[in-house]
C-alpha cells in the first residue's frame, strides 16, 4: 500500500486524533497533549481550520457520539502523568457551523475513555484513570480504575455524569479500544495486570461483564480479525510504553504470539485496528528510535502476517483511519515532529 502525505499544520505535542464525516463533509480533529488547542480541519483540501478551544489542552481522547452527528466527547487536563489531577471530559457540539463545548464529567488522572452501545440501545461512557494519585513519575502505588456512567437520551441540554467505579485495580492503565465481542460492543483495556474486556449491561440494572484475556503487562491494545477465521487477534504494545509490538491469537492454552514487528525501536505508542482498501489491518508506530509509522497485513496465500512501512521517522502518538467514498485517509498525530498529518491511500497501479 502506498500513501501520499500532507501536513495540515504544526501542533506541538500533537497527541489525539479523530476523523468523522459530518453532513457529507469530512472533519479531521487534532489535539494537543500540552496546554494547547483542539482543531478541526475541513473544506477543500482540509484548508479550513476551526478552533474548538484554545488553552487548557491535555487531550488524550476524542470520541464521537454516534447518536448525534457532529457531537463528540473530548478529554481535557491530562498534561503529564503527574500533573493530571483536574482532568475532565467535555461534550463538543457542532451546530449551525459552530463548535460549542462544556464539561460533563470529572475524573482525576483520566487517560482514555469511550462510549459503548448496550443491547437495549442505551449508551454508556466508560473511562479509565491511569492512577488514583501520583507523587512523582515513578509512583505507581495507587492503581488506576475503570468507571462507567449511562448517557442521557437528550444530549442537547447540559448534563453531568455520575461515574461509578467498576470492579478491579488496573495499574498503569494505558491501553484502550472498542470493538465487538460476542455480538456486543465492548471496551478492551490494557494494564500491568493484563488485557481486560468490559461489556456493558444488557438491560436495566444488570452488571457489567469483565473478562481477563491475558495476564502479562500490556501498554496498548487493538482488536481485529485480520486472518478472517472468525476469531479476533490482539495487537499489543508491551510492556508499558514498551519496545515490543506483537500480535497474539487465541489458542487452546490462551493467547499465543503470532507476529512481532521486526524493526527494533522504543516507546511504541500507536496501535489501532482499521480497514484500508477494504482490507482489515493493524496500524502501529513508535516515538523513539526509527519512529516508524507502519501497517500490519495478513497474507492469506502464505498464511502469515507482514508489515509495510508508511513512513520512517514519523514519531506518531496516535492514529485514526477515516474511510470515505472512494478514498481512505490515515490520520496520524506525529507528536515527535509536531505534525497533524494525513496520509491518503493511493490507488493500486
Amino acid at each position: 500500500m502506498k500513501f501520499e502525505k500532507k501536513v495540515l499544520c504544526e501542533i506541538e505535542k500533537c497527541y489525539a486524533v479523530l476523523g468523522r464525516e459530518i453532513g457529507g463533509e469530512p472533519y479531521l480533529l487534532f489535539a494537543w497533549e500540552g496546554n494547547g488547542s483542539v482543531r478541526a480541519f475541513h473544506g477543500p483540501d482540509f484548508s479550513r481550520c476551526d478552533l474548538i478551544w484554545e488553552g487548557g489542552g491535555g487531550t488524550m481522547s476524542i470520541v464521537p457520539l454516534e447518536r448525534r452527528e457532529g457531537y463528540f466527547m473530548i478529554s481535557r487536563g491530562f498534561y503529564t502523568m503527574v500533573n493530571s489531577a483536574e482532568s475532565t471530559i467535555e461534550i463538543v457540539r457542532l451546530q449551525n457551523g459552530a463548535f460549542t463545548h462544556e464539561p460533563v464529567a470529572s475524573l482525576p488522572y483520566l487517560h482514555r475513555f469511550g462510549v459503548l452501545r448496550a443491547q437495549d440501545g442505551s449508551d454508556y461512557l466508560i473511562a479509565c484513570s491511569i492512577a488514583d494519585h501520583k507523587a512523582d513519575l515513578e509512583d505507581w502505588s495507587h492503581p488506576g480504575h475503570v468507571y462507567a456512567a449511562k448517557l442521557p437520551e437528550n444530549l442537547d441540554s447540559s448534563f453531568t455524569l455520575e461515574l461509578t467505579r467498576l470492579p478491579g485495580d488496573y495499574t498503569m492503565n494505558h491501553g484502550f479500544c472498542t470493538a465487538m465481542r460476542e455480538g456486543r460492543q465492548a471496551a478492551f483495556i490494557g494494564a500491568r495486570e493484563g488485557v481486560f474486556a468490559f461489556t456493558p449491561p444488557c438491560c436495566g440494572n444488570a452488571d457489567w461483564k469483565v473478562e481477563q484475556l491475558v495476564d502479562f503487562p500490556v501498554s496498548d491494545v487493538a482488536v481485529s480479525d485480520l486472518d478472517g477465521d472468525g476469531e479476533d487477534e490482539l495487537a499489543l504494545i508491551l510492556p508499558f510504553h514498551g519496545n515490543q509490538y506483537k500480535i497474539f491469537k487465541k489458542s487452546p492454552d490462551g493467547y499465543s504470539e503470532v507476529f512481532s514487528y521486526p524493526v527494533e525501536q522504543d516507546f511504541y505508542h500507536t496501535v489501532i485496528s482499521a480497514t484500508l482498501a477494504g482490507e482489515k489491518v493493524f496500524v502501529g508506530g513508535a516515538r523513539r528510535g526509527p519512529m516508524h509509522l507502519f501497517i500490519v497485513r495478513y497474507d492469506h496465500a502464505a498464511g502469515k502476517y507482514f508489515a509495510e512501512l508508511v513512513e520512517e521517522d514519523a514519531g506518531p502518538s496516535n492514529a485514526f483511519v477515516l474511510n470515505l467514498p472512494g478514498q481512505d485517509l490515515l490520520l496520524s498525530a506525529n507528536r515527535e515532529h509536531a505534525q497533524a498529518a494525513v496520509y491518503t491511500l493511493k490507488p493500486e497501479q
